[in-house]
C-alpha cells in the first residue's frame, strides 16, 4: 500500500472506506479520488468525536489472520487530525472515554487523548467498561479492573460476565440503581456487586445474567428457579429449562388518551419456561402459563405466543369477537 493511504472504519454501520493521510489529517477519499472530510461519510448518528483507521492490509473475515499487516489507530472525526498513530493490532471503538486496544496478543485501554490508562498485559478484555467495571482474562482465570486498570477482583473466576442492572423499572435515578455480575468459581455460579462483594455467594449448578425486570434463573440439581437481586427465591426451583426474557408492548386507545406510541400502552414481560416437556411462560407476576393439551401456543395479555426450544418465534393478537 503507498504510504498515505489508509482505511477508515465506520463502526456505526461496519463499513470501510478508502481514505488518504494528509499532513497527518485523515481524509475520505470519494470514487473520483477528491479528498473528502470524514464526517461527512462515517459515524454521522454516534456522538463520540474519535474513529478507527488502519494502514496495511487487513482480513475483515479472519480467514487468513498471517496476512494481517494491518496497524490501527484514531483520529478526530470532527478534525480528521490523527490523536492515535496507527500502532496497534486492532483499536476497538470508544465508548464512553475508554477504547480497548490489541498488541502482541494482549489487550488494554487507552483514554482519549490516547493514554494506555489501563496496560496492555491482558489475554482478553470486555469491549467496555459496564458501571465502571470491565472483566478481564489471564491465564483462563477472569477478574475485573476499574478504568483507570486497578484491580478490583484478580483474576480468580471460571466466568465474569458484565455488570447488568437489578431494579432498572423500579429505580429511577441512575445513582441509587444496583448492579451485579454472573461469575462462576469452582464450578459454582453466583453474582457479586460492583465492589467485589458477593451477593449471592457461589452455590448455583448453573445460573444466568439478571435480566430486565429484575430476576435472574438458577439452577440446583437439575431444576431451575428464579432470584431477586437481593438473592431471595421468588420462583422455587421447578424447571427444567429456562429459555430467556421477552415481551411486547400492548396498544389499546382506552378513553382516546394519547400516552405511549399514540396509544394507552403497557409492557408485558416475561420468561420461557420449560415444564413437563413443554415450553410456556413465567409472567413478571409469578404466573406460570402453559399450552393447553394439543396446543403449540399460550395465550397471554390478548397474544397468542409461539415459543420453540426456549424463543418466541411468533406473536398473534386474538380477534376480538
Amino acid at each position: 500500500m503507498r504510504a498515505g493511504c489508509c482505511t477508515i472504519y465506520d463502526c456505526e454501520f461496519d463499513l470501510y472506506y478508502k481514505g488518504r493521510i494528509k499532513d497527518k489529517v485523515v481524509y475520505v477519499v470519494d470514487e473520483e479520488g477528491n479528498y473528502k472530510a470524514a464526517e461527512e461519510y462515517v459515524c454521522q448518528h454516534i456522538s463520540f468525536d474519535m474513529v478507527q483507521f488502519y494502514i496495511g492490509c487487513y482480513d475483515e473475515s479472519n480467514t487468513e489472520p498471517q496476512k494481517d499487516t494491518s496497524k490501527w489507530g484514531y483520529f478526530l472525526l470532527s478534525t480528521g487530525v490523527i490523536i492515535v498513530p496507527p500502532t496497534y493490532d486492532y483499536a476497538y471503538p470508544f465508548y464512553g472515554d475508554r477504547a480497548k486496544v490489541k498488541k502482541n496478543n494482549r489487550y488494554g485501554f487507552i483514554d482519549p487523548e490516547g493514554r494506555e490508562v489501563v496496560e496492555i498485559v491482558w489475554d482478553d478484555t470486555a469491549d467496555a467498561f459496564h458501571k465502571a467495571l470491565s472483566w478481564v482474562k489471564k491465564e483462563d482465570k477472569f477478574g475485573y479492573i476499574d478504568k483507570n486498570g486497578e484491580v478490583i477482583l484478580s483474576p480468580q473466576f471460571e466466568v465474569a460476565k458484565e455488570f447488568r442492572c437489578l431494579d432498572v423499572f423500579t429505580v429511577h435515578s441512575q445513582e441509587k440503581r444496583q448492579y451485579a455480575a454472573l461469575v462462576k468459581k469452582d464450578g459454582k455460579y453466583g453474582y457479586i456487586d460492583k465492589k467485589g462483594t458477593y451477593i449471592f455467594e457461589p452455590s448455583f449448578d448453573d445460573a444466568k445474567e439478571f435480566w430486565d425486570i429484575g430476576y435472574a434463573a438458577v439452577m440446583v440439581r437439575g431444576k431451575w428457579g428464579f432470584i431477586n437481586g437481593r438473592g431471595e427465591f421468588v420462583v422455587a426451583l421447578q424447571f427444567d429449562d429456562v429459555g430467556g426474557s421477552d415481551g411486547f408492548i400492548t396498544r389499546k386507545n382506552v378513553n382516546k388518551e394519547k400516552t405511549f406510541f399514540g396509544y394507552n400502552a403497557e409492557v408485558v414481560s416475561f420468561y420461557t419456561v420449560k415444564k413437563y416437556k413443554q415450553w410456556g411462560l413465567l409472567t413478571d407476576d409469578f404466573d406460570i402459563i402453559m399450552p393447553e393439551d394439543g396446543k403449540q401456543y399460550v395465550i397471554h395479555r390478548g397474544m397468542k405466543i409461539y415459543i420453540k426450544d426456549g424463543k418466541v418465534t411468533s406473536r398473534r393478537e386474538l380477534k376480538s369477537r
